[in-house]
């Protein structure tokens, strides 16, 4: 029983973490299109001003999703 409770855990933490790197991608995609608009209306400076925002986000973003991830996964496999 113990093997079964581990592997469906860990089936679990793949699936989110696949779930999370496609999620980083697009946030990251959105991010640099984001920047190069920018960079068009106001210039090099703001563009990199908010990349690097932008970029410093996500690591607080990145917990959260975590931890809405892994509980709509639990939901879903219920």
């Amino acid at each position: 029983m113990f093997m079964a409770e581990f592997l469906e855990t860990y089936q679990e933490v793949i699936r989110r973490e696949r779930l999370l790197r496609k999620l980083a991608v697009i946030y990251c995609i959105g991010v640099i299109l984001a920047s190069l608009g920018i960079y068009f209306e106001l210039g090099l400076t703001a563009s990199l001003l908010f990349l690097f925002i932008m970029l410093l986000a996500w690591f607080p973003l990145k917990r959260m999703v975590r931890k809405v991830l892994s509980e709509w996964l639990r939901e879903k496999a219920t």
